[in-house]
């Protein structure tokens, strides 16, 4: 009857062994697994939009929009509109590319004309954009072409378009501007283009070169599939130096001759003020100082004042 009891209390610790073991060999599996999904750092990666240009939409219009990424992995995505994007929508804020680097959202138009930007960006790498142009009226291009009489050197200017905005608005802003305009580059030696732009809304073109020359004009008159020449007036601006740190150094070397001789004159004037005695010169400056502050005493009295030359 002891053996048996004995029998079954190492049998049932035999058990109780084993069923941890098991446990414990679970757990280290699950710490074996991968937990990322394949996903990896998009620090050296690169990103682009399988559409080139301006991505041109009608009023409520759906498109699914296309990026790739270089090279070909797994990525985590997140997408955001930028600028005046009214009521667009996309059916996700965040996705992963597949094996072939490739990422998908889709991208619903706002009810309105307008224009904003689409941004793809992956998670701790770079980011790309794409420019969004709405409208059912149609779409034009612009030519822009700074006018500027001032002497300041040019190496290149910069234009953006925005809607629903005002060159009053973006002029109480400089030199901020909002996000999402339409951009071009360049010398500016035959004009600026712009093109994708939506017909009907008010387009606010501003052409600046950095902080120090900036023109505007707002324009209503853009028509579909033309080229509109716009030739906008710049003017200067204070250069903008909040973040400009200079280190100067002055030198001061001159010649001591008339300082000496300076010196030396207005020395002689105090001695022959004040004398050259240093007791007499101590008994005039309390007696000054007595004599400021009304304690007089009667029995002190300054000495008379010899000249000296």
């Amino acid at each position: 009857m002891l053996n048996l009891q004995l029998f079954w209390r190492l049998s049932a610790a035999i058990g109780l062994a084993l069923v941890l073991c098991g446990g414990c060999m679970s757990s280290a599996d699950a710490v074996d697994e991968d937990t990322t999904g394949g996903v990896v750092s998009g620090v050296d990666a690169s990103i682009g939009f399988e559409h080139e240009g301006t991505l041109t939409l009608q009023p409520t219009e759906q498109v699914e929009v296309v990026v790739h990424t270089s090279p070909t992995a797994k990525y985590d995505l997140s997408f955001h509109l930028v600028g005046d994007a009214l009521d667009a929508s996309l059916d996700l804020s965040q996705a992963v590319t597949d094996d072939d680097g490739v990422g998908r959202v889709v991208l619903r138009a706002p009810g309105m004309a307008t224009t904003f930007v689409l941004r793809a960006t992956i998670r701790g790498g770079p980011s790309a954009e794409l420019q969004v142009a709405v409208s059912n009226e149609g779409f034009g291009t612009f030519n822009v072409l700074p006018i500027y009489h001032g002497n300041r050197p040019v190496d290149s200017w910069t234009v953006n378009v925005f809607s629903a905005t005002s060159c009053d608005a973006l002029a109480a802003m400089w030199p901020e501007e909002p996000p999402g305009p339409f951009t071009a580059t360049g010398s500016g030696d035959t004009g600026l283009v712009v093109s994708g732009l939506p017909v009907g809304p008010n387009l606010t073109v501003a052409i600046r070169a950095q902080h120090y020359l900036w023109g505007c004009t707002d324009e209503t008159n853009l028509k579909a599939n033309a080229l509109m020449d716009l030739s906008v007036l710049v003017v200067n601006k204070p250069v903008n130096i909040e973040n400009v740190v200079l280190n100067v150094t002055f030198d001061f070397s001159p010649n001591t001759a008339p300082y000496s001789a300076l010196l030396d004159e207005h020395l002689k004037a105090m001695l022959n003020r004040f004398g050259n005695n240093p007791s007499d010169t101590a008994v005039l400056l309390l007696a000054q100082m007595a004599q400021v502050n009304g304690t007089i005493d009667p029995n002190v009295h300054a000495p008379k004042m010899t000249q000296h030359l």
